[in-house]
């Protein structure tokens, strides 16, 4: 599991992206998409994943603005 990864005391380096708007429908960040659904379709011509596979794939997403991250201050994060 994950979980065993974590070290006591440790770390954490979360990247995420945003975007520059308020604006929550407005996407400037597509390519992204369009790699991620490029890469899927190899897998499926290969053979290592199956189509039905990539058609019930589901990946949430949500960029957040400059002011939505700063407000979102953890000091600490325990896991068990």
């Amino acid at each position: 599991m994950r979980s065993e990864e974590i070290m006591p005391n440790g770390r954490m380096v979360l990247v995420s992206v945003g975007r520059n708007t308020s604006d929550p429908l407005y996407r400037d960040c597509f390519q992204w998409w369009s790699v991620l659904s490029d890469s899927l379709l190899d897998l499926v011509s290969e053979g290592t994943v199956k189509e039905s596979e990539v058609n019930s794939f589901n990946m949430p997403f949500y960029d957040p603005n400059e002011g939505e991250i700063h407000s979102n201050n953890v000091k600490r994060l325990q896991t068990e």
